[in-house]
């Protein structure tokens, strides 16, 4: 059984550029009660961050303002125990990921089954 990174009706803050890849986030964690907030570039994420506490974070790679690694590392210096998944292109794979400096908890391929998003959360 795959170990759980939230908890049902807390809420998880969804950074990415690209809105078809938000909506299924969206979509994904709705049916299954989760609560989500989005943003569209790592600056917004962080100063929604500032702003209220998130139970779980899924950030992008390929963000316009900030490389998904960049994210991980501030993240994890401000609240070292928040659960974060990144979401990598194929073209970025997990080793290649952690060469980067990646400190995320959790990794999915994009594009990514449904269930395999739900089974990290």
């Amino acid at each position: 059984m795959a170990e759980t990174l939230a908890v049902e009706s807390e809420q998880i803050l969804v950074i990415a550029s690209d809105t078809v890849i938000l909506d299924q986030i969206e979509t994904a964690l709705a049916r299954d009660c989760y609560s989500t907030t989005q943003a569209l570039t790592g600056l917004a994420g962080l100063e929604l961050l500032q702003s209220r506490p998130f139970s779980l974070l899924i950030i992008d790679d390929a963000l316009p303002d900030r490389s998904g690694s960049d994210m991980c590392r501030a993240i994890k210096r401000r609240d070292p125990l928040v659960p974060v998944i990144c979401l990598l292109s194929a073209a970025v794979a997990y080793p290649l990921a952690l060469e980067r400096g990646h400190e995320a908890d959790a990794y999915l391929v994009k594009p990514f089954d449904q269930a395999d998003l739900l089974a990290r959360v």
